[in-house]
């Protein structure tokens, strides 16, 4: 990293040309570091002075040299901007190359170096080259589908949430993944995980086997594959642990009468990324 007490040598001077294919009328050159110490019209109408310029007609180009820049990869690296009525535009000088000039089709111009091409033969050699945005690329891909996604994903680990219809307060349960075995139970509000001891969200943990281990057998679904019933089964050589979770209320057995679920405005004040006000 360089430091503010350690700003790197300019180089001398660049030279860069701005092609327009229609010229953007007045408009003003700025370094973040550097000067212009030159700049001319070589194409369209128009005029320069200074660190401005005018220039109309079809096509332009304004030829400019810069010094005291930094070209080189990393901190204080000059960034030239262009600022014109309606499209201004900044980029990296030293990104700047007649090879892969900066071309910037939707404001009709590109920004090169020893290259005495117009903007529409510059735009004509980059579409030869028939490159793909990103867009395109992605669109041109074939859709994706569950199954391939999981393939090239990581192995994603998560806990399993339990509760009742329409009611907001679940519990999160899963096992210790780092030392394979269960496990916790996390009460919920939602989004938000419930204070119960002096208002700091707490786990309720337990251990099923002889804890941690070195390689680890643990399978999780649900019943029937939907049900907020979670079966496990953990094995330990010629030991088999299975547990079942569920939530129920506290004081009397389920029923669809009894299941009253969760007022909207409760819920929604509990999910991450509400937009309440005070």
């Amino acid at each position: 990293m360089i430091g503010p007490d350690k700003r790197p040598e300019p180089c001398e001077a660049a030279s860069i040309a701005i092609v327009w294919r229609t010229g953007p009328g007045r408009g003003e050159i700025e370094l973040s570091s550097g000067k212009v110490s030159s700049m001319q019209v070589t194409q369209g109408d128009g005029k320069s002075e200074g660190k401005t310029f005018s220039i109309t007609g079809r096509p332009c180009r304004l030829e400019l040299i810069l010094s005291g820049v930094q070209l080189a990869i990393g901190a204080y690296a000059t960034v030239v901007t262009v600022r014109t009525a309606e499209n201004t535009f900044s980029f990296f000088l030293r990104d700047v190359s007649s090879e892969n000039p900066i071309y910037l089709p939707q404001y009709g111009l590109a920004v090169t170096s020893s290259d005495s091409r117009t903007y529409e033969q510059i735009a004509d050699d980059i579409k030869k080259r028939e490159c793909k945005s990103d867009w395109q690329r992605f669109r041109s891909q074939p859709e994706e589908t569950y199954r391939d996604a999981c393939e090239r994903n990581r192995d994603m680990r998560c806990p399993t949430w339990l509760g009742l219809s329409r009611d907001m307060r679940i519990f999160s349960v899963a096992h210790f993944e780092l030392h394979g075995y269960w496990g916790y139970v996390q009460p919920r509000y939602h989004s938000v995980r419930t204070p119960l001891i002096e208002e700091q969200p707490r786990r309720l943990q337990f251990a099923v086997g002889r804890g941690a281990a070195c390689r680890v057998d643990i399978a999780r679904r649900l019943d029937e594959g939907v049900l907020p019933i979670l079966h496990s089964r953990q094995i330990e050589d010629d030991v088999t642990y299975d547990i079942s979770a569920f939530a129920t209320l506290e004081t009397r057995p389920i029923a669809a009468k009894a299941l009253r679920g969760s007022d909207w405005r409760a819920a929604y004040r509990h999910t991450g990324g509400n937009m309440l006000t005070e």
